[in-house]
C-alpha cells in the first residue's frame, strides 16, 4: 500500500515523514532510529541539534522543513547503486527486483531523488545451533551485519547482478550495530528543486525531471521469513565463517596505539586507496583518510586536504558530489568512531592489507619486546622503558590492560631557577620550568604544563608521541617525575623572555645572562629569541674597514647609540625609542640599521624569523608579540609604505604593553616590553593629522649617507660581513653598564635637563629618549676608542638631532598642528549670498549649517568642532583650553563649578546655536597667513579659502623641487595636480587642475 503526499506542503511532508519512521520503529529489533535534520556541516549560530544524528523523537519538536536522512535498520538490506549511467543503474536494480517478485521476498523501492533507486528490504530473524551461538557470544561478531553481507550477494548471484557494475555502496551494508550506523535519504527527502525521494512500483526508462513523479510515501513494511529457505543456510554459513576469522585473524582496530607523527602513506591501505582509483564506497574511502589522519594527530584543516587529495585521484566524480562526500565526512572528525582494519578491507578487499609493512606491526614487535625488559624507572602502575611510558591499569572485574602512555623514552633530565620570579617572591614557585627528554626531543615545559590536560596537549603538538585520551595518566606520570627530578636533576637558569631580571641584577640576552658576578647561560623558552641576539665570528672580521668607515657618518652613529640605547633605557623605564630613517631608495638606510644591529645580533633577512631585521609591512599585532618576545633588544622595521599612517603602530610600540591585557602571569613578569626601534622609509612614519599619542614619541633623521658607485661597493662588503659576524658588543657593553650602574640614573636627569625644550611638551619626550641614547653612545664611544674605531663626541650628534626634532614640522605643538587642522577643514566651506549677490555671513559645510562671522570673530558650530576632532583624533578638551589660554578663542563666562565655559551662545539664522569663536585676525597671525581683501567682499572666511590654497600650492611645490630638483615640464602637469590633491583633498571640489598650475608657476618664480 503507498499514500501520496503534497509535495508542495511541507506541512504535509513532515508529517508523512514522522509516520515512516513510527512505521519503521516498530519493526524488531526496533533500535531507535536516528535522523539527521539537514544535510551538510553546521553553520555558525545554526542549531547544532539540526545537523547531528539523534533519535528522532529528541528533536522532532525543531522539524520546521522535511528532514534529510534517516538511520538504516539493522535488518534492512539497503541497495544503494552509486553508477552515474541510469541505464545500467536499471539494468541491475530491475533483474534484483525481478527475482525478489519471483520469490515473493519483499521489497521496497524508492527513486533517490538523485541518480538511482534505492531498494530496502527487510529480514526476519532465524534460529542458530548451540554452537554457533556460543561462538557467537565468545567473539562478539555483528551477526546482523555479517547476515546482510551475505544475503545481499546471494541475493545478487541469484538475480544475475554484477555489485560493481552497479557501484553499490557497501557503507549501507558494512556498518556495525555498536554505531550509530548508516544513513540514507528519508522519502520526503528534497534533493534539488523537485527532486524528492518517492516510493517507486516501476523504475522509469530514464532520470525522472524535476517534479514528474508525484510525491507517494510507502505505509507499511513486510518482514522476508528466512526461516526454512536456502538462504537461512547462507547466513548460517556466513556467521560460522565469520566466528572462525574473529577467533583465528589478527584483526586491528588501532584503539589502543598512537601513531602520532605518523605519516598517512606509512599505511599500506591508505596509500593504495589513492594509488587505486576508487570507483565505488568513495565516502568510506574519505572517511578511511579522515580517520587515519585523525589517528595520526593530524588537525581537521590538515586532514581536508588529505581528503581533497584523495577525491581527485576518483574517475569521473563531479565536483558537487566530492563537496557532499567530504562535507557528510567530514562531520566523523569530532566523532568517538575509530579507524579500522576490518572496515577498510569489507569495503576494498583483503588485498588492501599489507600488515607486514603497516606501522602497526611495529608497534605489536614494540609489545612482545616490553615483555622481556626491565623498566628503567616504576612508579607504583607507571613504568619507564626505554622506548616508551606504560600504565597498569585494572578494571572493576579485575581485567589488567597494559597501556602505553607515552611512545618514546621520556623523562625530566633538568629543572629551573627561573629568573622571571624575584628572589624576595616567596610565595612563588621558583621551579617553573622543567629539561623534558622525550625521544630525541628536548623540550622546556612549564610547571603546569606538566599537570593539566592544555598542557599536555601542547607537548604532543610539540612533539612527544602520545594520545591526548591519556592526559590523565600521563599528567600523573609526570608528577612522580617532577618529585624525584627535584631531588636529583641539574638546577637550570631559565627565563621566558630576555632583559632585565630580579630587581635589574641580571640581564638576559640571546642564551645567556649577564650580571655584576659575570656571565652563565641561561636556556629561553622562547628559542627565536636566543637565535636573534647571539654571537658569530670573530670581532675582528666584523671590524672591516668600510664597516668603521660607514660608521664615521653622524647618521649611521646615532643609529647604532640608539640601537645599544635599549639597554640603559629599559634599565631606567624610559618609554621606547622609536627613531625613523628617511631618505630616497638606494641610499642605504637599511644597511646602517643592520650594522647598528649586527653588534648585538643577527641582522640577515632570513625566512626563520631570526632576523632583527623585518618588513614593516608587519602587522600591529605581530610587531606586538615580536616586542614581547625580544624584551630589553633592538629592533628594524624596514621599508614603510608611502602614504600609510603608522601612528597606531608607533603609539603601541612607545607604550610599551600589550593592549587589553594586563599582566597576569609571574612567570612571563606581564605582557610589557621595552625596545628600541628603528624604522625606515622613503617618507616620515607620521601624517599631519596625527594624533596627541603619537605625537612626540618618534626621533625623526634623515639619511645622510649619498648613494654612489663607492658607496655601493662598501655596502655590499659590509653586507658579506655582518652576515657572518655579529653580536660582539653586546657582552662588553652590558660589563660596562654593570661597572656604572649606580652613576647612570644620576647621568639621565643631567642629560634630560640638558635636552629638554621646556617650551614643548614634544621636546621633554625627545629629550628623555635622547638621555637614554647619549649614556649608550658614551659607552658606544668607549668601546669603539678600545677596539680602534676613531671616536666621536656623542652630545654634539645627539644635540644636532635634538634641534632638527624640536624644530621640525611634525612636532609642532600639538594646540598649533590642532589648530591648523581644524581651519584647514573650515576652509572647506562654501558662503552664503545675499538676495543682490554679496557675500552672507554665514557658512555651510557638508552637514548643512557650519556657523557664521561676526566682526572679526568667526562662531563655528560646536558640534561641527566635535566632528572634525573625532575624524582626526584630537582631543577637543585639550585643545578648547589651550586655544582659550592663547587668546584663539574666547570664553563666555564662568559656570557654576567654577570653571570656565569654552563655548559662546551666537544667534545664527534667527536661532541661538553653542559655537566656537575663533578671533580671526589672531588665527591668521598664528598660522602666519594673509587675508586678502577685495572690493565687494566681506572680510572672512573666502579670502582666508585661498590664502591657505595658495600656501598648499606652494608646499606642493617645494616637494616637488625636493624629488625632482626642479619644477615640472611640459606633460608633467596632470603628475603634480594628482599629487596636489592626494596631499590636499579637501581642495578638489573648489579648484581645477588649471588653478593649481597657474599658482604653482608662480610659486616656483617666487
Amino acid at each position: 500500500m503507498s499514500l501520496p503526499v503534497n509535495a508542495d506542503s511541507n506541512k504535509e511532508v513532515i508529517k508523512a515523514q514522522k509516520e515512516w519512521l513510527k512505521t519503521l520503529q516498530n519493526v524488531p529489533p526496533r533500535k531507535m532510529i536516528r535522523i539527521k535534520a539537514i544535510e551538510g556541516s553546521k553553520p555558525e549560530e545554526a542549531d547544532p541539534e539540526l545537523y547531528m544524528w539523534l533519535p528522532y523523537p529528541n528533536i522532532w519538536h525543531k522539524i520546521t522543513q522535511p528532514i534529510y536522512t534517516r538511520g538504516i535498520l539493522p535488518n534492512e538490506i539497503l541497495i544503494d547503486p552509486d553508477t552515474p549511467e541510469w541505464n545500467v543503474m536499471k539494468d541491475g536494480i530491475e533483474k534484483l527486483t525481478g527475482y525478489c517478485k519471483k520469490n515473493n521476498i519483499p521489497f521496497i523501492a524508492g527513486f533517490s531523488g538523485g541518480k538511482g533507486i534505492h531498494v530496502s528490504i527487510f529480514f526476519d530473524s532465524c534460529g542458530v545451533d548451540e554452537e554457533l551461538e556460543k561462538g557467537i557470544e565468545e567473539t562478539g561478531i555483528d551477526v546482523l551485519k555479517t547476515a546482510r553481507r551475505a544475503l545481499v550477494k546471494a541475493l545478487a548471484a541469484k538475480a544475475g547482478v554484477n555489485l560493481d557494475d552497479i557501484r553499490v555502496d557497501w557503507g549501507k551494508i558494512n556498518f556495525n550495530f555498536e554505531s550509530k550506523g548508516s544513513q540514507v535519504r528519508m522519502f520526503g527527502t528534497i534533493r534539488a528543486p523537485g527532486q524528492y525521494k518517492t516510493l517507486v512500483d516501476k523504475i522509469p526508462n530514464h532520470k525522472p525531471e524535476q517534479y514528474e513523479l508525484p510525491l507517494i510515501f510507502p505505509e507499511k513494511v513486510e518482514l522476508w521469513e528466512i526461516e526454512g529457505t536456502e538462504f537461512k543456510d547462507i547466513v548460517l554459513d556466513a556467521l560460522r565463517k565469520e566466528v572462525q576469522r574473529a577467533k583465528k585473524a589478527n584483526e586491528y582496530t588501532l584503539n589502543d596505539a598512537d601513531f602520532t607523527g605518523i605519516e598517512i602513506m606509512k599505511f599500506p591501505c591508505i596509500k593504495k586507496l589513492f594509488e587505486s582509483g576508487i570507483k565505488n564506497n568513495r565516502y568510506y574511502a574519505g572517511v578511511s583518510v579522515l580517520l587515519i589522519c585523525k589517528k595520526c594527530g593530524i588537525s581537521k584543516e590538515e586532514t581536508e586536504k588529505h581528503m581533497r587529495e584523495l577525491f581527485k585521484t576518483f574517475p569521473g566524480i563531479s565536483p558537487a558530489e566530492t563537496e557532499l562526500r567530504i562535507n557528510n565526512a567530514l562531520t566523523m572528525y569530532e566523532t568517538e568512531k575509530k579507524f579500522s582494519c576490518r572496515e577498510l578491507k569489507d569495503y576494498f578487499g583483503e588485498d588492501f592489507c599489507k600488515f607486514s609493512e603497516c606501522p602497526m606491526k611495529e608497534k605489536i614487535d614494540k609489545e612482545k619486546k616490553r615483555e622481556k625488559e626491565t623498566p628503567i624507572r616504576e612508579y607504583g602502575n607507571f613504568e619507564l622503558y626505554k622506548w616508551g611510558v606504560y600504565y597498569t591499569k585494572t578494571d572493576s572485574k579485575g581485567n589488567i590492560t597494559n597501556l602505553r602512555i607515552i611512545d618514546e623514552h621520556t623523562e625530566i633530565i633538568g629543572t629551573s631557577d627561573n629568573l622571571d620570579v624575584d628572589l624576595e617572591d616567596t610565595e612563588v614557585n621558583k621551579f617553573t620550568h622543567y629539561k623534558l627528554r622525550t625521544g630525541d626531543v628536548i623540550l622546556y615545559p612549564e610547571h603546569g604544563e606538566l599537570l593539566t590536560k592544555a598542557g599536555i596537549v601542547k607537548l604532543i603538538k610539540a612533539g612527544m608521541i602520545a594520545s591526548e585520551g591519556d592526559y590523565r595518566y600521563i599528567s600523573t606520570y609526570f608528577k612522580h617525575e617532577m618529585v624525584r627530578a627535584k631531588q636529583e636533576c641539574e638546577k637550570l637558569k631559565v627565563c621566558n623572555k630576555p632583559g632585565w631580571k630580579r630587581n635589574k641584577s641580571i640581564f638576559v640576552s640571546g642564551n645567556f645572562a649577564y650580571s655584576g658576578q659575570g656571565v652563565v647561560e641561561v636556556i629561553l623558552t622562547n628559542p627565536i629569541t636566543g637565535q636573534m641576539y647571539k654571537t658569530k665570528g670573530t670581532l675582528e672580521d666584523w671590524l672591516k674597514p668600510e664597516l668603521i668607515e660607514w660608521l664615521g657618518n653622524d647618521v649611521a652613529r646615532f643609529v647604532f647609540y640608539g640601537a645599544f640605547a635599549c639597554f640603559i633605557s629599559s634599565y631606567l623605564g624610559v618609554q621606547n625609542i622609536i627613531i625613523s630613517i628617511t631618505g630616497g631608495t638606494s641610499g642605504g638606510k637599511t644597511l646602517t640599521a643592520s650594522v647598528a644591529g649586527s653588534g648585538m645580533g643577527k641582522t640577515g633577512i632570513d625566512d626563520k624569523g631570526e632576523s632583527i631585521v623585518r618588513a614593516a609591512t608587519i602587522t600591529q599585532a605581530a610587531a606586538e608579540y615580536l616586542s614581547v618576545s625580544v624584551n630589553g633588544h633592538y629592533i628594524v622595521f624596514d621599508d614603510t609604505t608611502q602614504g600609510k599612517d603608522y601612528s597606531g603602530l608607533v603609539y603601541m610600540l612607545s607604550n610599551g604593553r600589550k593592549k587589553d591585557r594586563a599582566p597576569n602571569s609571574s612567570l612571563e613578569g606581564g605582557e610589557v616590553y621595552s625596545a628600541s626601534y628603528v624604522i625606515t622609509g622613503e617618507q616620515g612614519l607620521l601624517k599631519d593629522s596625527v594624533t596627541q599619542g603619537a605625537n612626540g614619541r618618534v626621533i625623526e633623521i634623515k639619511n645622510t649617507i649619498e648613494s654612489s658607485p663607492e658607496n655601493a661597493k662598501k655596502a655590499k662588503v659590509i653586507e658579506d660581513t655582518i652576515k657572518v659576524n655579529y653580536g660582539h658588543l653586546t657582552e662588553p657593553f652590558l660589563k660596562k653598564v654593570f661597572e656604572r650602574k649606580e652613576a647612570i640614573q644620576k647621568k639621565y636627569f643631567e642629560l634630560c635637563n640638558r635636552f629638554r625644550d621646556e617650551g614643548k611638551d614634544i621636546g621633554g619626550r625627545i629629550g628623555d629618549q635622547m638621555a637614554c641614547i647619549c649614556i649608550a653612545g658614551e659607552i658606544i664611544e668607549e668601546i669603539f676608542s678600545e677596539i680602534g674605531i676613531p671616536a666621536k663626541d656623542p652630545y654634539v650628534i645627539c644635540e644636532k638631532v635634538v634641534d632638527s626634532n624640536a624644530t621640525s614640522e611634525q612636532k609642532r605643538e600639538y594646540w598649533l598642528r590642532g589648530l591648523e587642522i581644524i581651519y584647514n577643514e573650515i576652509s572647506t566651506w562654501t558662503q552664503e549670498r545675499e538676495v543682490d549677490g554679496t557675500l552672507a555671513p554665514v557658512l555651510k559645510c557638508g552637514k548643512g549649517l557650519g556657523g557664521n562671522y561676526t566682526g572679526e570673530w568667526m562662531n563655528i558650530l560646536e558640534s561641527n568642532i566635535r566632528d572634525i576632532c573625532e575624524k582626526h583624533q584630537l582631543n577637543k578638551k585639550e585643545l578648547l583650553e589651550k586655544w582659550a589660554e592663547k587668546g584663539v578663542t574666547r570664553v563666555d563666562k564662568i559656570g557654576k563649578d567654577g570653571k570656565p565655559k569654552f563655548s559662546k551662545a551666537v544667534l545664527i539664522e534667527g536661532k541661538t546655536k553653542k559655537t566656537i569663536s575663533f578671533n580671526i585676525p589672531k588665527v591668521l597671525e598664528i598660522l602666519d597667513l594673509t587675508q586678502v581683501e577685495e572690493v565687494g567682499k566681506v572680510s572672512g572666511l573666502p579670502s582666508l579659502s585661498e590664502a591657505i590654497f595658495q600656501e598648499h600650492v606652494k608646499n606642493t611645490s617645494q616637494a616637488w623641487k625636493s624629488l625632482y630638483g626642479r619644477q615640472p615640464i611640459e606633460g608633467e602637469e596632470e603628475d603634480f595636480c594628482k599629487m596636489f590633491f592626494e596631499t590636499y583633498p579637501q581642495h578638489k571640489d573648489y579648484y581645477s587642475n588649471t588653478s593649481v598650475i597657474l599658482e604653482a608657476g608662480r610659486s616656483f618664480t617666487e
